[in-house]
């Protein structure tokens, strides 16, 4: 069989040496969609990131819209610290993985691989076929027959003692942070605003509160755990435990995902637009730990208005 090198390394250029030495196994291509499917048997295994991108280059080179590489591996290969490449893989396919994840970890015990989460999201997961879905990716791309199992943290309730515990030791590792008078260049604040809602039994600082996108929240949020996707538009709230932005190709636009937990669940909340639109966003998230917000979510989970930000500390 012919290697992924020998077919298509000269549209590639350098290339992960596991990838170029990787044997085609299929070649599949869709005229009318202009587009190409390679499976590869690999001996190691190559991160989905590093085959995406393969995967991009390749449909420029070839005028594609798109190309796909799909990974084989021996069954041996497999062990649980693969977890954050299946992880990657589901977000690929667009499942609705959120912040879920995040510090989640892996057992494998007899025909079973258990998940271990950190932030809950079980039922959310579950609703989204995330445990079969991982099944059916450690059967393509190792033959392996394993049922997938979701356990460690699956709900927070918000009055038990755990609520409690984690609050308790996320406000004291919180970093104290001085007010320092704003520099010619700097950019100008926006005013803090008073909040708009009930605030009872929730960690918020009535005027600390900043509009950073949409309209001021009048309503009290709601806890995740009870959010579904017959619940329509909701208020909640949430701590940030990451922040990732993309830029568009032209660099016009900004493509932010910001996961939170308000540690009953987690959810991802999602925005884009013109980055001059975006200015205040990109000065407020990016390198920044334990920012507090209450957003306005659709039933779909994705940003639809005002966005505030509380107690906004740097790292």
């Amino acid at each position: 069989m012919s290697s992924f090198h020998e077919i298509f390394g000269a549209y590639l250029g350098p290339m992960d040496l596991n990838l170029a030495r990787g044997e085609i196994t299929r070649l599949r291509v869709i005229k009318a969609e202009r587009t190409m499917e390679v499976t590869l048997f690999l001996e190691d295994t190559v991160s989905h990131e590093a085959l995406h991108m393969a995967g991009q280059k390749l449909a420029e080179a070839l005028r594609l819209s798109a190309a796909v590489l799909l990974p084989t591996y021996p069954k041996e290969k497999f062990s649980p610290d693969y977890l954050p490449e299946l992880v990657v893989r589901l977000r690929q396919e667009g499942a609705l993985v959120n912040g879920f994840f995040e510090g989640a970890s892996a057992r494998l015990e007899g025909g079973t691989l258990y998940i271990a989460l950190s932030h809950g999201g079980a039922d959310l997961l579950r609703q989204a076929r995330c445990p079969e879905k991982i099944s059916s990716i450690l059967r393509e791309e190792f033959g392996l027959g394993f049922q997938v199992e979701l356990e460690g943290v699956l709900t927070v309730q918000k009055d038990s003692a755990q609520f409690t515990e984690v609050i308790a030791k996320a406000e004291a590792a919180l970093p104290k942070v001085e007010l320092r008078p704003a520099s010619a260049s700097a950019p100008k604040e926006r005013p803090k605003q008073k909040v708009a809602f009930d605030i009872t039994g929730l960690p918020f600082e009535p005027d600390s509160m900043q509009v950073v996108i949409g309209k001021p929240i009048k309503e009290r949020p709601m806890k995740l755990s009870d959010v579904d996707q017959e619940s329509g538009t909701v208020v909640v709230w949430g701590d940030i435990f990451r922040a990732e932005k993309r830029m568009t190709r032209d660099g016009s636009r900004a493509i932010y995902s910001i996961d939170f937990s308000d540690y009953t669940n987690s959810n991802t909340l999602k925005s884009s637009g013109p980055t001059d639109e975006r200015i205040h966003l990109a000065e407020s998230l990016p390198n920044r730990r334990r920012i507090r917000i209450a957003c306005l979510l659709s039933a779909s989970m994705e940003r639809k208005s005002g966005v505030f930000l509380s107690k906004a500390y740097p790292p």
